[in-house]
């Protein structure tokens, strides 16, 4: 029997924070598949040719807002999907 891997939308500006998300995650959920953008337009790319089970996203990106991203979120056909706002604020 076939088992669907959940799939998470890891998206930071930082390098840094993206890896450190992705090891978390991947150490904890070790079954996922993680996809990483560094801007909005790469998560916004990644949105239009996947569906995630949880997405989580800056607060500050280098071409935009991360709440920003959730509005385009909530108004796409993702709007179910889990979105955490992760903040060094």
């Amino acid at each position: 029997m076939s088992r669907k891997l959940s799939r998470i939308l890891v998206v930071d500006g930082s390098e840094v924070a993206r890896t450190i998300i992705v090891r978390t995650l991947s150490a904890e959920l070790p079954d996922t598949v993680i996809v990483t953008s560094g801007t909005t337009e790469e998560a916004r790319g990644a949105l239009e040719r996947e569906c995630f089970d949880l997405i989580t996203t800056s607060l500050v990106l280098p071409d935009g807002d991360g709440l920003d991203l959730v509005r385009h979120v909530r108004a796409s056909h993702h709007h179910y999907t889990p979105t955490i706002v992760v903040s060094g604020d």
